[in-house]
């Protein structure tokens, strides 16, 4: 659509309703708005009910349709009424504006570029970057991010002047200026009293019904199953109704220790679907290659890697999945959460003791290639000591330190990275907002859902699964679903005999009898220090660009003493690696 100044394009993924009739940009009968639209809104049906009663015509069986209109009835409060995944842009042909919205949790991207006369925008960084006017130069903030915790944090990006639009944001563009608002602050309220009985049912009626609402669909749909708690709830609750047998889906590697196939099957078996695994003897240079090119901004969390893999193996039999991404923000599952009870004690010591003494001692541990070796663990713990608490849980997952940085980077590059912005600081301003009485659990994990959730984990989720025209659904973010979880007593969330995640094991076992809720947490991971000892560390090596932010002979240095398992530097060579592809593709 072409509108004086205002263009709209769009490239669809067909969902609901994949006649012609749902092809975008979208019109609304009467002409007042146009839209392009990613994503899904849940609760659709009811404000289509809604707006029928007032007269509003509807000719699709899309949301489209129905984002639109709600838009002509109630202007731009209808976004806040928006229980979804969705990134648009509206023209208001009346109101002669434009507004950029995103969902609560920022689960869809949208990029832009606004230097001061045009305003270009997108779901990609390639559709912004398409146009030769916008600049391509470093955003320092943006590389410290990557550097330092695997990632960009919203509104930044790594190209100067490129920005993103924040989750729960609209921005609205008219010929006198922009303005902007959230459509959602969360707040943890004052928990309600309850049983334990009480707080269960609560639990699987509105999961339940969320798990219902995100199903609905006109094309074949599946869901991810790693053999966890999340994903395995997530498919029980598919699996009620008039339904076809579910489609799950897992991929596992061969390397040893990496291998989740065998407990998804007997999660599988519990459950009753339709099965189906692919092992995969990975080659993590490819696909690592793949995931930089996918995502324009680097991306240094290296389980995209194997996100990658198991979106292309659901994708080659459905268009959906529901994933049980949200439940370990929600319901307390990160082990990270724990680390405090040893970092208290450790904090207490002289800096000189820690640094001087126990850290050497850490880094004699023999690093080995498992996930979470000590090695790995005892030196993040370290390390993370070192800093006050609203930053402590940031650090754990930290990629590279202060010391990596002054060795790893050019002079010249370290300066620009430490007059930056420092990327924990935003992470512990989510820490620190929420008022004095607040836990420190609740603490690390409203700042987990709201800064590392949509910044890392649905950022992973969503580039590799567009990447393969496959949708990824999160049932456990749905709007009710946060709402309840919210309102729970802490002793509710992490309490009792079940610990961590307590009524999500509680309901399991009530459901599934033969699950057994005691399976230690494991991550999508990928034998990335086994990789870098082959064919990643040549790549990592011929990727390390002439003029770029790194010494070459520092980085060459680090990865001889990772390949004679002398430190377990994965973490560190990724995120090079990460940085060095992108510098290599947008500015040598």
């Amino acid at each position: 659509m072409i509108c004086g100044n205002v263009g709209l394009a769009h490239q669809r993924l067909a969902i609901l309703d994949p006649s012609s009739r749902g092809a975008q940009p979208m019109t609304t009968a009467s002409g007042r708005t146009t839209i392009v639209y990613n994503g899904e809104v849940y609760n659709f049906r009811e404000i289509r009910d809604d707006l029928k009663r007032d007269g509003f015509p509807f000719t699709t069986g899309t949301d489209t349709e129905v984002v639109g209109s709600a838009f002509e009835r109630w202007g731009p409060d209808s976004f806040s009424r928006l229980n979804g995944i969705y990134a648009l842009a509206l023209w208001d042909h009346v109101g002669r504006a434009l507004y950029l919205a995103r969902d609560r949790f920022g689960v869809k991207p949208l990029y832009l570029h606004d230097d001061g006369t045009t305003v270009r925008f997108g779901s990609e960084l390639k559709a912004v970057l398409a146009d030769t006017a916008v600049p391509r130069a470093p955003d320092w903030a943006g590389l410290r991010g990557v550097l330092e915790l695997g990632y960009t944090a919203a509104p930044r990006t790594c190209f100067h002047g490129v920005t993103q639009i924040a989750p729960a944001t609209v921005q609205r563009y008219t010929v006198s200026g922009k303005n902007e608002w959230r459509t959602w602050d969360p707040a943890i309220p004052e928990p309600t009293a309850t049983t334990v009985a009480e707080a269960l049912d609560g639990f699987d009626r509105v999961l339940d019904r969320a798990i219902r609402r995100q199903m609905v669909s006109d094309v074949p749909i599946g869901a991810f199953l790693s053999g966890g708690l999340d994903s395995t709830r997530v498919v029980e609750g598919m699996s009620h109704g008039d339904v076809n047998r579910i489609q799950a889906f897992t991929v596992g590697f061969t390397a040893k220790g990496f291998d989740e196939s065998g407990i998804a099957a007997n999660s599988a078996g519990d459950l009753n679907v339709d099965h189906v695994v692919e092992r995969i003897d990975i080659d993590v240079a490819d696909t690592a290659q793949r995931v930089s090119d996918i995502c324009d901004d680097p991306f240094a969390d290296s389980s995209a890697v194997a996100m990658f893999h198991l979106c292309r193996v659901a994708a080659a039999r459905v268009k959906v999945v529901l994933a049980g991404d949200g439940a370990d923000e929600l319901l307390a599952g990160y082990g990270t959460y724990g680390a405090e009870r040893f970092a208290a004690p450790l904090r207490m010591l002289p800096a000189s003791v820690r640094t001087g003494a126990l850290l050497p001692i850490a880094r004699l541990i023999p690093p080995i290639d498992k996930p979470y070796s000590l090695h790995q663990v005892a030196r993040r713990l370290i390390m993370g000591a070192q800093e006050e608490p609203a930053r402590t849980h940031a650090s754990w997952r930290r990629c590279l330190y202060d010391t990596d940085e002054s060795l790893l980077l050019t002079a010249d590059a370290h300066r620009s990275l430490r007059a930056a912005d420092d990327p924990i600081d935003a992470f512990a301003a989510e820490y620190a907002r929420w008022p004095n009485g607040t836990t420190p659990l609740r603490r690390m994990m409203a700042a987990d859902l709201l800064h590392h959730l949509p910044n890392d984990m649905l950022v992973k989720v969503d580039r590799m699964s567009m990447a393969h025209g496959l949708e990824v659904r999160v049932p456990m973010l749905d709007h009710d679903f946060v709402d309840f979880t919210l309102a729970l007593p802490t002793a509710l969330i992490n309490g009792g005999p079940e610990g961590a995640k307590r009524l999500l094991k509680l309901s399991l076992a009530r459901r599934v009898a033969t699950f057994d809720t005691r399976r230690p947490k494991r991550g999508l991971l990928v034998p990335v220090g086994v990789a870098f000892r082959g064919e990643l560390g040549v790549l990592l090596m011929d990727a390390l660009p002439a003029g770029g932010p790194f010494e070459r002979s520092a980085v060459e240095q680090l990865l001889a003493r990772h390949k004679r398992h002398r430190v377990d530097a994965s973490f560190e060579l990724y995120a090079v690696l990460m940085v060095s592809l992108w510098w290599q593709r947008f500015l040598a």
